[in-house]
């Protein structure tokens, strides 16, 4: 049997790479520790979890409705290579890492950074619309 011009690998259909699995949602947001990560990683991995979401719910994505501590802070070098950190393990162990959009919508807003960099320019806009009466 062949799919697109390839011909049918059994043992690559009943042992798919991680990119191929349903990537598990991750979420981040409590104190942030490069041991304990690789740990939940190493336990992900021994539980068959080969691909996982990155969901990061930094402090300031829903203060008012999500209790988050996450530590340190996002975007911040530390968190960064923290990130690193999870890559490099999940490379290692030859699992799928994906990362979620970030904290806060609308997408791209970077928790609030974007906007505030220049809230003139970036803060959202939209048309509100009222039933006139007859």
């Amino acid at each position: 049997m062949q799919t697109a011009g390839k011909a049918f690998d059994s043992a690559a259909f009943l042992e798919p790479a991680g990119g191929y699995w349903p990537g598990y949602f991750w979420m981040l947001n409590d104190r942030l520790d490069a041991a304990e990560l690789r740990a939940q990683i190493a336990d992900f991995d021994a539980h068959g979890a080969r691909s996982l979401c990155l969901h990061v719910l930094p402090r300031e994505f829903r203060p008012h409705t999500i209790a988050s501590t996450m530590d340190p802070p996002y975007l911040s070098e530390a968190f960064l290579r923290l990130v690193a950190a999870v890559v490099d393990e999940c490379t290692r162990r030859g699992m799928s890492y994906w990362l979620y959009d970030e904290g806060g919508w609308p997408s791209g807003g970077a928790a609030g950074r974007v906007v505030g960099q220049d809230p003139e320019r970036f803060a959202c806009t939209f048309l509100a619309q009222e039933e006139a009466p007859a």
